[in-house]
């Protein structure tokens, strides 16, 4: 059972005892508002529900949803507002705010809400979800996991109760009866995976009737960013049954691996080039441009750009310009970012010699083609060596795909980066939360290959039933809108890919936390030697710190150094996950220290401690007693806002030991604080830093401001104090490209207590943040390639749900069937005659005469010698004949029942392969094409000819199926009554599940 008491109420409003008469949205009105939200608030005010009983109150919604449905529920906004505003309070005790009301019109009008921390997201999407509701349309709201929609389901059930509305949770453990129930309810809260799923698994289901998700028509997506950007592409994939070799696994692990040693031979033989004297300038260039694209990690390519970091940018553009001429010394090339790795012309022959051909089809394609044109043999012997030839192809490309994998595992994927391991097997990270995917595996082989190289349990590769990016499923929806913390810096994004306009809100309270931005010191370890100091001193004064990593690795190096120093300290990463919710509760306490990596800087809020503030003060005030007590000079306080500054001086001057002086400096408040009754300037030595609340520390930038700002975020929640900073090296990844702009800043230069250098101001900041949109920039293309691939499974996924949903919907089969039969009769025609001459006529029909007997069982040697621009016509005359005959013996209903079986089974079947043909055609366009844009023509152009070919082998092997189907067998072999009480039960299910086993076996 959760309790409310679980969620602390200042996430979610402020308490009715809390409020004053100014804050109510009844009061004075925000000011330089929209006129539609100041119109909505002012409306609101007109309304009062207060003097209303729960009876009266429900019965207000009741008419309210009346009038809705008959005029549409702009008309009834600010009265629906109203209600669900005095529910609110009167259930939960909590006063919505004016930001919250707004927050709810944007989400109503399909927009990305930008809220701080704290701002009560989850009570805001309760006003549109109402509206949605009373409207008559199903509600969606997705939360980040199981935990937060069973939560907020709980928390607002007693709200969304008192107006008549139902309300549920869709959690994992559910099965598909309780999940139907619960789809039925007005608002339901849940996982984009649970919804994401659902959906999957009723588009395998047979009958409308067992399907349990209904229609998708509202979502309310929290922490929007994190799913329709970062995770946008990430597939949900229904699998079936193993179809991996694992003795091919680890043969192509092996060749694989000799090729990579082989190749870091070639590097470091380029490395030992590096250090020969006399070295030409255009050799110099060659050399480190083969190393970029041979190995971009290589430590001498490293060490000669820290030493010469303008060099980057120029290595990038010839490594492109010259690509051809640099990897022909080399077995594969690595993609600069990371994203790929292709093979050179040297690697492509060093595979073959080892594993046949296995990226270029066409010799066996032209020897399939070879087969269907001997005349000389039958169609089933035909049939029998073409798919002896299909198979081997088959084999070829997902070769290919091992291959293509089997690099990716062991050159772009890193441990304690982008996986962990525990327990005999590997666990995949969210890059962009730090924390688990323990749900989520790699697809197309990729696990499989990574586990093969960890040395764990490798777990066999398997079909995939069906599949579909976040992406894909979320535009099933007919509205959406989405709340996060971070929205603004990629709102172009949310406008391009999905249409949705992002709104920021201001915050209900004056932020009072200070953003210090960056301090860029010349190496890593200045860099971490001064995160460590700082830790240090904010841990003395007992301010709470917060130290925010990428990575796994970067996190356990950051803890290491913090117990070198003894400072006790928590360590939340991707592998101490399960402490999460215990970690970030001390985190807000006195002199507490966390040390994570992005999984704190979304969906958690950090509390402060009652009493922090007066606990910092005063350990602050013990320090500068000890510090002057030790010296007769002044000990100098830095505070970095006027309020701080107040308080600190205040308490100073309370003691009646010490008297102070308040200055400016460098843009922050400066306390001179001596000893009462001392006398002369001094000199100063101690300089103290003074701030309240949470410190944030960041320790790299991320490609997008978004992460970066969330971990901020934790800082200075709902008007708390709070102070954050970044701290930086020249090596750290996008900047070490770009580093000759920072060093060019002379005037920026300082050093620091501890006679550090490093570069700090604005220009610093302009310099870093334009780093960073160049970084959002290229992530954005980079997912706009990832979408060219993606868009186009997604495309056909819809197209074959929405045909597949028409035939387990239709009444009848009858026609379905009779224009399938016209389609097969034209297209035999088509292939059979692709030219008319008589000498080769007999030859011709012979041909279609044994395909139309042998896989429809209809003899057609009566049409021999007809008007041959009729014979497409009399074809399908005999195919509807046999329809009429089947449906006259099973009756109308039982034969639409049996087509629907045959013709969604058959479907199905056929859709696995089409998909894991598509994902073969993927790796391997990739692996060998250079160019992206290549990859994406020749596999947009492949997808769809594959399209045509799935809805063609569909067509005729249900017909085939349908025809030949062992009607005798099923009524007497199974027990079925006369023709018309046949139904197409379990055992007749069973019959038409084997078929393709006797289909196949009878072709041997």
């Amino acid at each position: 059972m959760l309790h409310t008491s679980r969620l602390p109420a200042e996430s979610l409003g402020m308490r009715l005892d809390d409020v004053s008469e100014s804050a109510r949205p009844s009061a004075t009105p925000q000011t330089n508002l929209p006129s539609a939200c100041q119109n909505l608030l002012d409306g609101i005010r007109n309304f009062d529900f207060s003097s209303h009983d729960d009876v009266d109150l429900s019965m207000a919604m009741l008419g309210l949803r009346n009038r809705a449905q008959r005029l549409g529920t702009d008309e009834i906004l600010p009265e629906a507002f109203a209600l669900v505003n005095e529910a609110i309070s009167r259930n939960l005790d909590i006063q919505a705010v004016e930001e919250q009301l707004i927050a709810g019109f944007h989400l109503l009008r399909g927009t990305i809400v930008q809220m701080n921390a704290g701002e009560g997201k989850t009570i805001a999407a309760a006003f549109p979800a109402v509206v949605h509701a009373i409207g008559g349309s199903s509600v969606h709201i997705i939360t980040a996991n199981d935990y937060l929609a069973a939560r907020d389901a709980e928390l607002l059930a007693p709200v969304y109760h008192s107006l008549g509305i139902s309300v549920g949770a869709i959690l994992g453990y559910m099965e598909d009866d309780e999940r139907r129930r619960t789809y039925q309810k007005g608002i339901v809260y849940s996982t984009m995976r649970e919804l994401g799923f659902d959906f999957l698994r009723d588009n395998l289901k047979f009958n409308a009737e067992d399907k349990v998700q209904g229609k998708l028509e509202v979502a309310i997506i929290d922490e929007v960013d994190h799913a329709l950007i970062d995770e946008a592409f990430t597939p949900m994939i229904i699998s079936g049954r193993p179809i991996s070799d694992k003795r091919s696994i680890a043969r192509v692990k092996n060749i694989v691996v000799e090729m990579i040693r082989l190749q870091r031979e070639v590097t470091q033989d380029l490395a030992g080039q590096l250090s020969k004297p006399g070295l030409e300038s255009c050799d110099l260039t060659r050399i480190l441009a083969q190393l970029l694209l041979a190995e971009p990690e290589n430590p001498a390519l490293k060490e000669y750009l820290a030493e010469n970091p303008a060099w980057s940018k120029a290595l990038r553009t010839v490594a492109g310009r010259d690509y051809a001429d640099l990897t022909s010394e080399l077995f594969y090339a690595i993609d600069i970012d990371n994203r790929y790795v292709s093979l050179a012309e040297k690697g492509q022959d060093f595979l073959e010699q080892r594993l046949g051909s296995f990226y270029d089809g066409r010799s066996i394609e032209e020897s399939l083609d070879a087969v269907w044109a001997r005349r000389d043999l039958t169609l089933g012997e035909r049939r029998k060596k073409a798919d002896a030839i299909n198979r081997r192809l088959a084999r070829q490309y997902n070769l290919g795909n091992q291959v293509y994998q089997t690099l990716r595992a062991f050159l772009l994927l890193h441990r304690d980066v982008d996986y962990f391991i525990t327990e005999d097997s590997v666990v995949l990270i969210d890059r962009s939360t730090g924390r688990p995917k323990v749900d989520c595996i790699y697809q197309q082989g990729l696990q499989t290959a990574l586990e093969s190289k960890e040395g764990v349990t490798p777990h066999q590769d398997c079909e995939t039933l069906g599949q579909i990016s976040v992406e894909g499923f979320i535009r099933r929806y007919q509205s959406i809108c989405g709340m996060t913390g971070t929205a603004s810096s990629s709102s172009d994004e949310f406008l391009q890919k999905y249409g949705l306009p992002v709104a920021v809100l201001a915050p209900a309270q004056a932020i009072n936390r200070v953003d210090l931005g960056y301090k860029v010191y010349l190496t890593r370890s200045e860099k971490l030697s001064a995160i460590v100091d700082q830790v240090i001193a904010c841990h003395q004064a007992g301010q709470p710190v917060l130290v925010g990593t990428p990575t796994v690795e970067r996190s356990e190096e950051l803890s290491r150094l913090l117990s070198e120093k003894d400072i006790r300290h928590n360590l939340l990463n991707a592998l101490s996950c399960d402490m999460e919710a215990q970690t970030i509760k001390d985190a807000g306490k006195l002199g507490a220290v966390t040390v994570a990596t992005n999984m704190a800087g979304r969906g958690t809020d950090i509390l402060l401690e009652p009493g922090l503030s007066a606990a910092i003060v005063g350990r602050t005030v013990q320090l500068i007693r000890r510090l002057l007590s030790e010296e007769t000079g002044p000990v100098l306080v830095n505070c970095y806002s006027i309020k701080e500054a107040g308080i600190l001086e205040t308490e100073l001057s309370n003691s009646m030991l010490f008297s102070t002086t308040q200055e400016k400096h460098g843009g922050r408040r400066q306390l001179v604080v001596r000893s009462s009754g001392a006398e002369g300037p001094g000199d100063g030595r101690f300089v103290v830093d003074f701030s309240l609340g949470l410190r944030v520390i960041g320790t790299e930038i991320h490609d997008t401001p978004r992460i970066d700002l969330q971990l901020n975020g934790r800082s200075g929640r709902q008007g708390d104090f709070g102070l954050t900073q970044t701290i930086l090296s020249l090596e750290d990844n996008l900047i070490n490209l770009r580093v000759d702009g920072v060093l060019k800043l002379g005037k920026c230069r300082e050093v620091d207590d501890a006679g550090r250098t490093y570069f700090a101001g604005r220009e610093v900041a302009e310099h870093i943040e334009a780093f960073q949109r160049i970084a959002e920039r290229e992530g954005e293309v980079q997912r706009g390639l990832m979408q060219d691939y993606t868009a186009v499974l997604d495309l056909q996924t819809g197209m074959f749900y929405r045909w597949r949903a028409q035939v387990m919907e239709a009444v009848s089969q009858k026609d379905f069937c009779v224009a399938v039969a016209r389609e097969n009769a034209a297209r035999l025609v088509a292939r059979h005659f692709p030219q008319l001459t008589s000498e080769e006529y007999r030859v011709q029909f012979d041909c279609l005469a044994d395909e139309v007997q042998l896989d429809y069982g209809i003899a057609c040697s009566e049409l021999f010698g007809g008007d041959f621009n009729l014979l497409p016509q009399e074809l399908d005359g005999l195919f509807i004949g046999e329809i009429e005959r089947l449906e006259d013996r099973l009756g109308r209903k039982e034969f639409s029942g049996l087509a629907r079986q045959i013709l969604l089974q058959t479907a199905d079947e056929l859709w696995s392969g089409h998909i894991n043909e598509l994902k073969d055609c993927i790796s391997n366009q990739i692996l060998v094409t250079t160019t992206h844009k290549s990859a994406v023509a020749h596999y947009i152009r492949k997808s769809f000819q594959a399209w045509e070919g799935f809805r063609e082998r569909v067509v005729a092997q249900f017909m085939s199926r349908l025809l030949t189907f062992p009607v005798a067998l099923a009524l007497d072999g199974y027990g079925a009554g006369p023709p018309d009480t046949f139904r197409v039960n379990d055992d007749v299910k069973m019959l038409i599940a084997d078929r393709p086993t006797a289909v196949a076996a009878a072709a041997d």
